[in-house]
């Protein structure tokens, strides 16, 4: 009898427990902390901006962020040059195996045009980038 009591008892509490926990399954806050996110990885370029105007010789900073990414992924800085339709001309690798989130590059003098810099993975599995376009002058 007293078994039958504490089973009744310890079904009870499971019944109420998983409807308690699928009542609050939705919130955020407990899903980022204890479960993979849903988001994809990803990129967000933070300077320069986009239609930034940049000089040639100049020393240019390229930052960003990264979002979801496991952390061991290597990043490369590629800069193309664009024709008036928008269309890349040529592209050409400026930076590679970069662990942290900035590059440091001096625009080259004589280089000037419009340009698409794109900040991208390297070794995840997928190719994952951001890009920005500058007018370099």
């Amino acid at each position: 009898m007293k078994l039958a009591k504490i089973l009744s008892v310890f079904m009870v509490s499971i019944i109420l427990t998983s409807s308690l926990v699928s009542a609050f399954w939705p919130f955020d806050w407990f899903k980022s902390r204890y479960f993979s996110s849903d988001t994809p990885p990803h990129f967000s370029i933070t300077s320069p901006s986009n239609n930034s105007i940049l000089q040639e010789g100049s020393l240019l900073t390229i930052k960003w962020k990264k979002v979801n990414f496991p952390g061991k992924e290597a990043i490369g800085v590629s800069i193309s040059r664009l024709n008036a339709g928008g269309n890349d001309v040529y592209s050409t690798s400026i930076a590679r195996d970069l662990k942290s989130n900035s590059f440091r590059w001096r625009i080259p003098e004589g280089l000037n045009g419009i340009f698409r810099i794109t900040v991208y993975t390297q070794g995840i599995g997928i190719i994952v980038s951001d890009s920005v376009l500058v007018n370099i002058r």
